[in-house]
């Protein structure tokens, strides 16, 4: 019996977004649409490409179109539980800069706060 390869961890590691399209985002959709629309791996199919990001995050596919579509009528926000499934697919580590952004902390006070918690 043959084995499937993880689509997603196939994919090169994801980078950072510049820290100045970070700041002019307001909202968290706004990240999300940005990484989606900025995706490294873009066949030019977007229906395509939102249908194999579903298959690979366990999403439902009609849900997707709406979290990543930006003229949608009925948007949804991508759930917290797929953020690091989107951000390998994408290429982007977008959603999680937004986070940290509104959350005013950066990667390295939060491994400060842990070691000072332990």
């Amino acid at each position: 019996m043959q084995r499937e390869m993880p689509f997603l961890d196939a994919l090169p590691k994801s980078s950072w977004v510049a820290n100045s399209i970070v700041t002019g985002w307001q909202t968290y959709r706004d990240a999300v649409v940005w990484c989606w629309q900025n995706r490294r791996r873009n066949s030019r199919d977007e229906i395509g490409d939102q249908s194999m990001f579903a298959r690979s995050s366990g999403a439902h596919r009609p849900h997707v179109s709406r979290m990543l579509n930006p003229h949608t009528k009925a948007p949804m926000d991508l759930p917290p539980d797929l953020t690091p499934s989107f951000e390998a697919f994408t290429g982007w580590r977008g959603v999680t800069q937004y986070m940290a952004k509104i959350g005013h902390t950066t990667v390295m006070e939060q491994v400060i706060a842990e070691r000072n918690a332990a």
